[in-house]
């Protein structure tokens, strides 16, 4: 198995797992610490509806806690992925959440921090192909091979 993705891409979002943060549009989008690993742990398991026993303790490990403090969390995460649709996180009556909407996967390097896209997509809408001309090839070669590019 491969090392975890760097970021997860959905809609216009951009949730970074080293960073544990959520962008719109390349904007950070302020979020407390525990609704943040509530969105990151149903993204990672967006396949599937993930129990509320299961989100308590992966939350809140070793504690007593209500599933008020669940729902708050829900309720924070759903806030943030406003233009994403109140749809974002299903709800399954009396089981537990899902993460909807589809999401590709970026892969990090370690040493300059650049997000890998697939070859003919656009960062800033991965649905969008983009040219792979001599020119964006040039760059790529730059890029991996380190050099720093001049404007």
């Amino acid at each position: 198995m491969g090392p975890a993705p760097a970021h997860y891409l959905f809609d216009d979002y951009s949730l970074d797992t080293r960073l544990i943060e959520l962008r719109l549009r390349g904007e950070v989008i302020r979020l407390q610490p525990k609704p943040l690993d509530l969105l990151l742990f149903l993204v990672e398991n967006r396949s599937r509806v993930v129990l509320k026993s299961e989100l308590l303790a992966h939350l809140w490990p070793g504690l007593a806690v209500t599933e008020n403090a669940l729902a708050q969390a829900i309720c924070a995460v759903r806030e943030a992925l406003a233009e994403a649709g109140p749809d974002a996180i299903q709800c399954v009556r009396g089981r537990g959440y899902r993460f909807t909407r589809s999401s590709s996967e970026t892969s990090s390097s370690a040493s300059n921090g650049l997000s890998i896209l697939p070859l003919g997509t656009d960062a800033r809408n991965s649905r969008t192909p983009c040219p792979n001309g001599p020119p964006v090839m040039k760059i790529i070669r730059d890029v991996s091979s380190g050099r720093i590019l001049e404007r």
